[in-house]
């Protein structure tokens, strides 16, 4: 990782302008200081000091507002989930400018995720779980006949994956393919959540991730792969496209139709209780903070 943070520093230096790597596969944070000498230095703790000064900008216990990312760089730098990290520094041609580039693994500063992602100064009273979603439950009645067959699974699986095809052309974004591993990870999480009746997300997630659930009074009731989809689709109604997000009221939507996803993984299960929940996860994830201008198209 430090060579890849050395990488883009250097670009970084050469152009002489901040940015953020497109399509980074890490959490980034990137810092440039200025000086009439050629010689000066930069320290370590100078650029760390700098990034978490935005604890100011921070309101701990709940999602970020606005379009902007005020406190993006204190978040990421004490972000629960990340474990490792790279750094790099480049020095520009002129000597004038030092830039330099932090990378996070795993990456932080995920929409929804930040009241338990991000503790306060002394660490979590208690730790967290409790508000480990922000997505809703969404429920529909059905009275079919169920069938807990391989072959429906598969059915489904593959519904599942056709209706979000269907929509992901119709916003111009690569078609997405079922990779069998993480149908595994989906389906482990299916049962983890159906034998606990509740809805949540996975935590410490690498992936994407929808999760959707289904009642009747019908103990036999089934569902359709294609009925999720529409679902977490229908948020479409909630995005404003060309811009960030102010909140995630559409995160299914646009992790549904986000670009760079590539891999799909449904998984479903039953509760006691009869509800089916349905879990799908998405390789690379999506509902980055920053990229959802352009990793979200408009209808084509």
């Amino acid at each position: 990782m430090n060579k890849y943070a050395k990488e883009w520093a250097k670009k970084l230096a050469k152009d002489e302008k901040m940015s953020h790597r497109p399509d980074n596969k890490y959490g980034e944070n990137v810092f440039c200081l200025s000086s009439n000498s050629k010689t000066f230095k930069v320290k370590g703790d100078e650029v760390v000091d700098k990034w978490y000064s935005e604890i100011k900008d921070h309101k701990f216990g709940e999602e970020p507002t606005g379009t902007i990312l005020k406190s993006g760089h204190f978040s990421q730098l004490v972000w629960k989930d990340t474990k490792q990290m790279g750094v790099g520094k480049a020095r520009s041609a002129a000597g004038t400018k030092v830039f330099v580039v932090a990378n996070f693994d795993p990456q932080g500063n995920w929409m929804g995720q930040f009241a338990d992602q991000v503790p306060p100064v002394g660490g979590f009273a208690k730790a967290s779980g409790g508000k480990s979603s922000v997505f809703k439950a969404k429920s529909r009645k059905s009275s079919s006949s169920s069938s807990d067959s391989s072959s429906e699974e598969d059915d489904f699986v593959a519904d599942c994956l056709k209706a979000h095809n269907d929509y992901r052309k119709k916003h111009g974004v690569p078609l997405l393919k079922i990779s069998k591993d993480l149908n595994k990870v989906a389906k482990d999480w299916a049962d983890t959540i159906a034998r606990k009746d509740v809805m949540q997300h996975r935590p410490n997630n690498q992936y994407g991730e929808n999760i959707y659930c289904a009642w009747s009074s019908n103990p036999a009731h089934k569902i359709k792969g294609s009925e999720a989809v529409d679902s977490w689709y229908s948020e479409i109604k909630d995005f404003r496209f060309g811009r960030e997000p102010a909140d995630l009221r559409a995160g299914h939507f646009t992790q549904v139709v986000w670009r760079d996803s590539k891999e799909l993984g449904v998984g479903t299960a039953r509760s006691r209780g009869g509800k089916i929940y349905v879990v799908a996860n998405y390789n690379p994830p999506g509902n980055m903070v920053g990229s959802f201008s352009t990793k979200v198209p408009s209808l084509k």
